[in-house]
């Protein structure tokens, strides 16, 4: 998924869907880390520390 949003920015100069991957790629992440700690019984301010 990261070369798919590299190939927008580089290759097409389409910032727009780049950008738009970018943050999606940003969304299903945070989701998927939060989602972890949620399973786990886990606080992120004690993770973090």
């Amino acid at each position: 998924f990261t070369e798919q949003i590299y190939n927008q920015f580089i290759a097409s100069f389409n910032w727009n869907q780049g950008s738009a991957f970018g943050f999606l790629l940003l969304i299903i992440s945070s989701l998927i880390i939060f989602a972890g700690l949620k399973l786990t019984n886990q606080k992120l301010s004690k993770v973090v520390q």
